[in-house]
């Protein structure tokens, strides 16, 4: 093993162990968006760790859904881009929307970087 310390509790997960932590963290993010609360940081960087972001060639082109995405409604996302959830279900494209039994769900880390770029110019 080289170039690695760990410091700290650790623990290296695989397989049908590391799907369901990655199930438990989605599943605890989108309870607490559908009872309007805001999922802490630790556990959003958690689902980041889990499922990290494909790298994106040249910045721009929308990051394929990988099945692990943690995924957001529009209404969710019209709060936290400042617009109304007509304007995001426009913008559905861009935000790695995907119709899953009726309902337009979006990649929440598209919706980030969006808010992100929205808040910077």
């Amino acid at each position: 093993m080289s170039g690695y310390r760990i410091e700290g509790p650790s623990a290296v997960l695989t397989g049908p162990h590391l799907e369901a932590v990655q199930f438990a963290v989605q599943a605890t993010i989108k309870a607490l968006r559908a009872r309007g609360d805001t999922p802490p940081r630790a556990l959003l960087e958690a689902a980041e760790l889990l499922d990290p972001p494909a790298p994106r060639p040249g910045g721009d082109t929308p990051k394929p859904h990988t099945g692990h995405a943690v995924r957001m409604s529009t209404q969710d996302a019209a709060r936290d881009l400042g617009m109304s959830p007509r304007n995001v279900r426009r913008r559905a494209s861009e935000l790695g929307g995907e119709m899953v039994a009726g309902v337009l769900l979006l990649d929440a880390d598209a919706v980030r970087e969006l808010a992100i770029l929205r808040t910077k110019g």
